[in-house]
């Protein structure tokens, strides 16, 4: 049971209602733990949206974007380790705007953003800051990619 409210919990903070280029912001503390959730929604060409377009570029560039001329989510979300609790976050405590992505990340730190094309294409990647166990050092790694075309099957109705 307490397994289903800690789900619905981060099913709760999930659901964000999205303004367009306005951050939703949401935080939770779960047994000792705080869970941040960002969200950003940019149209079409804004200068922003291109800022994580280039950045996904940079840091998956077998994955690049297909095109530029789409709405640009950001879902940024510090899920820290349970073990090293953080006391609850303040407004203060997060990320300037999210178009100026982060060069370094935080244990358990999730990067989500998706470009979604006109013609119905949609790609999505996910990446996480991964830290070694000296504490020294890190990177953001790919921990997903997926692209839906507009008429894969799963869109067909």
């Amino acid at each position: 049971m307490k397994h289903a409210r800690f789900a619905g919990n981060v099913l709760a903070l999930c659901v964000i209602v999205i303004g367009s280029a306005t951050p939703s912001m949401a935080h939770s503390s779960i047994n000792g733990t705080t869970l941040v959730v960002v969200n950003q929604t940019y149209p079409a060409g804004h200068p922003q949206g291109q800022s994580i377009l280039d950045w996904v570029t940079r840091h998956a560039s077998d994955y690049a974007p297909r095109g530029r001329n789409g709405e640009v989510r950001l879902e940024r979300m510090n899920h820290p380790n349970p073990a090293e609790p953080l006391a609850p976050a303040q407004s203060s405590d997060l990320p300037g705007p999210p178009g100026k992505l982060p060069e370094q990340g935080a244990p358990g730190e999730i990067l989500r953003m998706e470009n979604i094309l006109p013609d119905g294409t949609t790609q999505t990647w996910e990446f996480r800051w991964i830290q070694p166990s000296t504490g020294h050092g890190g990177y953001w790694a790919t921990a997903a990619y997926s692209i839906r075309l507009p008429l894969d099957p799963v869109n067909i109705q």
